[in-house]
């Protein structure tokens, strides 16, 4: 079982990552989560696993995810779209990513001021 973090190119979520690893989480249960993995390749060389998440494709935050994990889902900063995209991924929609891959438990963070 790992812990998926989306948005980890922005700042909340990398910050959520460095967390989990000073707090002992061991890097191979962390899986950090981006659109581009261009833009999270530090997080790769700590040794994190990551995987494409876009909340425009439900199938990424899927793939992400296999059952029992825990998805820590960052809010993303498209404010027009991001009712529709945090439905896609948590599940309120027909069923959502996270419910379709069986995650165990569902976070949700959203930066302030947001």
């Amino acid at each position: 079982m790992s812990i998926v973090v989306s948005a980890t190119s922005g700042h909340l979520g990398r910050l959520i990552v460095e967390d989990l690893l000073d707090r002992g989480v061991p890097a191979t249960d962390v899986v950090a989560g981006a659109r581009s993995l261009d833009a999270i390749k530090g997080l790769t060389e700590a040794g994190v696993r990551t995987a494409v998440v876009d909340y425009d494709d439900s199938s990424t935050v899927e793939g992400a995810l296999t059952g029992g994990d825990t998805f820590v889902l960052v809010s993303g900063n498209d404010l027009v779209s991001r009712d529709r995209q945090h439905a896609n991924a948590r599940g309120r929609r027909v069923p959502g990513a996270a419910v379709n891959a069986r995650a165990g438990d569902h976070g949700f963070a959203v930066p302030p001021g947001s």
